[in-house]
């Protein structure tokens, strides 16, 4: 059995994240009809949600994650996301997330960590994970702008049945 070298293993890591950081796959929307147990009243009203998406051109800057369904409002808790950035670019504008609730589209500006550079695509690379709760209503598209930057986002929460 042939053993590789440090550096043939470093070597097909970085050309893995290569390749992840430049799929081209479409947004997925996966849905899961199971409630949430739960000890509040709308319990059985809750359908999970995870949704993602990628920011491949940096002319568009955004991507929507997910548009919610009629009839739901949805509860976001969880977004992550990675993003690379031009090294010779101007400081980092994003990401936002952008929901509308009551009618009214608003930007959450999201907080992003600096975690290294690709010197091989010349890119910073920044990471962004935050638990909060926002919300979007029926009908509406969920949104990530990252109007510097390509990257890909993934929201996770559920779904409110509204009466």
């Amino acid at each position: 059995m042939k053993r590789l070298t440090i550096r043939q293993c470093l070597l097909a890591v970085g050309a893995l994240a290569v390749v992840t950081a430049c799929s081209t796959a479409p947004p997925q929307v996966q849905p899961v009809s199971a409630p949430v147990t739960s000890r509040d009243a709308e319990a059985g009203a809750r359908a999970l949600l995870q949704a993602a998406c990628e920011v491949t051109d940096r002319s568009v800057g955004a991507c929507t994650l997910t548009l919610v369904p009629a009839g739901y409002r949805l509860v976001i808790e969880t977004v992550t996301g990675r993003l690379g950035r031009f090294r010779s670019g101007e400081t980092l504008a994003g990401p936002a997330l952008q929901t509308t609730l009551s009618g009214v589209a608003q930007r959450h500006w999201l907080a992003r960590e600096f975690v290294g550079t690709n010197a091989t695509l010349n890119l910073d690379v920044y990471m962004v994970t935050h638990h909060l709760r926002l919300y979007a209503d029926p009908g509406t598209p969920v949104v990530v702008e990252t109007p510097d930057a390509l990257g890909s986002f993934t929201i996770s929460g559920y779904l409110v049945k509204l009466p």
